[in-house]
């Protein structure tokens, strides 16, 4: 995703092999528009070479969210109108397995399916939803106390993007995991749990797994067995070259053979690139 000539986003698809090249120059990302829901450019493109953020205090203040990061839904601390009207839509709360963790999490009900995306959870369920946000996080906040992570860094996922099972046993076990959770958590939630909602993204998926895992086989005891194959974790670079492979939750794929390499997207946000076949 880009910003156009024309100052509109630019959704720009290139298969096959590529180099990137990140260059030294910073420009704000824009925000997303809470309102009419969609991205929108920053509208000045303000310079931020050099500035350790990648949105400038505009666009910070139009996309609205401020001080609910980290809310827990105990008390409102939003002071924009934005934030406030956007924690007042109807919420989902979800459960999302990642290869070793699992992690609960909440989303504005019309953009559930985008959040697994961005997150790169290949399989997950929605088991609330919530007439507000408030009541969203408390829900969240409860599920954590018994134990399962709000949030799952990049660093882990760059570490642990295969599943030791078929994603239908893996969805087997989140099933299991929420039949858990849900009747501690049922007072005073119970009225807002749904009937759960899975969503498994095996469209992703496997390309990811065609890339990294080796020929599933069976152990000793007639199980299949996944063998990742040795790839670099590269967190910062500068150039990115390569067959694209996969992109999933900020995490770019590449195969320049017979090197692999997943590489985190975060240190390119804002950056002006230049693109060559």
């Amino acid at each position: 995703m880009a910003a156009g000539a024309d100052n509109e986003i630019a959704f720009l698809d290139i298969p096959g092999e590529i180099k990137l090249t990140r260059t030294d120059i910073k420009k704000c990302t824009g925000y997303y528009d809470l309102a009419e829901r969609l991205y929108r450019p920053c509208p000045d493109r303000v310079d931020l070479t050099g500035a350790d953020v990648s949105q400038c205090a505009q666009c910070r203040v139009a996309n609205g969210f401020g001080l609910c990061l980290g809310c827990n839904g105990d008390r409102c601390r939003a002071d924009n109108p934005r934030g406030v009207a956007f924690c007042q839509q109807p919420h989902v709360v979800y459960l999302a397995a990642f290869p070793g963790r699992v992690k609960v999490g909440t989303a504005a009900a019309y953009r559930g399916l985008e959040r697994m995306r961005e997150q790169g959870a290949i399989v997950s369920v929605f088991f609330a939803q919530t007439p507000d946000g408030q009541i969203a996080r408390r829900l969240e906040q409860a599920v954590s106390d018994l134990g399962i992570a709000k949030n799952i860094n990049g660093v882990y996922k760059m570490s642990n993007l295969i599943f030791d099972r078929e994603l239908t046993n893996v969805r087997q076990g989140l099933a299991q995991k929420l039949n858990d959770i849900r009747p501690k958590i049922a007072a005073p939630f119970a009225p807002y749990f749904i009937e759960p909602e899975f969503n498994v993204f095996s469209d992703i998926y496997r390309p990811l797994s065609d890339c990294l895992a080796d020929t599933r086989r069976a152990d000793l005891f007639g199980e299949p067995e996944t063998v990742v194959k040795d790839y670099d974790k590269v967190t910062d670079a500068k150039e990115i070259s390569g067959d694209i492979k996969a992109v999933i939750g900020g995490l770019m794929v590449t195969e320049n053979n017979p090197k692999i390499a997943v590489v985190s997207l975060k240190s390119w946000e804002g950056y002006m690139t230049r693109i060559e076949k």
